[in-house]
């Protein structure tokens, strides 16, 4: 028994999803449409010009919101670090206070411990992984290397534990 063929505009529509990005499982899947359907109707748009222009177009409009959205977290990053950075240094404040009172009232440590709660500690591993994160994204979108190939760079980093 021969299966009653597609119409035109749900072939159209299973295009402009396709061109749009949609991978054929999910157009398949939107659509009811059989996934060999699908693949076959993608094949056969891709050698035509307006699909082809279609994806085009749709690649640059991602790749702009892609560099918007490198461009908003990497601001937020800076801002994160800029906070981290001010947060060390009341904490180290803090500490030498801590350190210079000898004998303290339950007033005093109280406050000292409000001071503490009011510090927020930026977990550096997460901030690591974003800007790693954010390179990768720029060196791919510009067509270089993600990873240090053949480098010879060396990164120090002293922590003091209190």
């Amino acid at each position: 028994m021969a299966k009653k063929p597609h119409n035109e505009e749900v072939k159209q529509r299973a295009l402009a999803m396709l061109a749009a990005g949609v991978g054929v499982s999910e157009v398949a899947a939107r659509l009811g449409v059989p996934k060999q359907t699908v693949s076959r109707w993608k094949a056969e748009g891709t050698n035509d010009a307006v699909f082809a222009e279609q994806q085009r177009k749709n690649k640059a409009r991602l790749v702009d919101t892609a560099w918007e959205a490198i461009h908003d977290a990497t601001e937020i990053t800076a801002k994160r670090l800029r906070t981290a950075r001010e947060d060390e240094k009341a904490f180290a404040v803090l500490l030498d206070e801590i350190e210079g009172a000898e004998h303290i009232t339950e007033d005093q440590r109280a406050a000292l411990f409000r001071k503490f709660q009011k510090l927020k500690v930026t977990d550096l591993g997460e901030l690591s992984r974003v800007i790693g994160t954010l390179y990768d994204k720029q060196a791919l979108a510009a067509s270089e290397a993600t990873a240090i190939v053949g480098g010879t760079g060396k990164l120090d980093v002293t922590l003091k534990v209190v």
